[in-house]
């Protein structure tokens, strides 16, 4: 196998730890709003808005991320932190359970908190 692959296994084997350890050290909410979720994918996000934006400023100074870097942080990590298959199943497992405000704060808080990070990060390190 080549580095690339194992920066993938390395980051992927981290990246599911971690969510693991917020899943069950973040305390649900009352309605069963996943906490652990919540910040395992905004986290997420920020880290990937991290590496794409190294990379853009890489690219535009003439040099490149190393492949096995984005392999191990974007595709590895990255990619087993952040769940978008738990976040629709605790989504339709509130409103299943009749928290329908519960379900709503949970999508909107998510993609919103997402959303002003991913583009708080790129104004930072991209200045736009």
């Amino acid at each position: 196998m080549n580095l690339y692959i194992w920066a993938v296994i390395a980051g992927g084997a981290l990246g599911a730890v971690v969510r693991y350890l917020l899943v069950q050290y973040m305390p649900r909410a009352r309605s069963g709003f996943s906490w652990g979720i919540f910040t395992a994918n905004v986290a997420g996000s920020g880290v990937l808005a991290i590496l794409t934006a190294a990379s853009m400023v890489a690219t535009t100074n003439g040099g490149d991320l190393p492949a096995a870097a984005i392999g191990l942080v974007g595709v590895g990590f990255c990619g087993a932190l952040t769940t978008f298959s738990t976040f629709s199943t605790d989504t339709v497992g509130l409103l299943r359970a009749g928290h329908l405000k519960g379900a709503a704060t949970y999508v909107g808080l998510s993609i919103m908190s997402a959303l002003v990070l991913v583009t708080a990060i790129f104004l930072l390190m991209l200045n736009i």
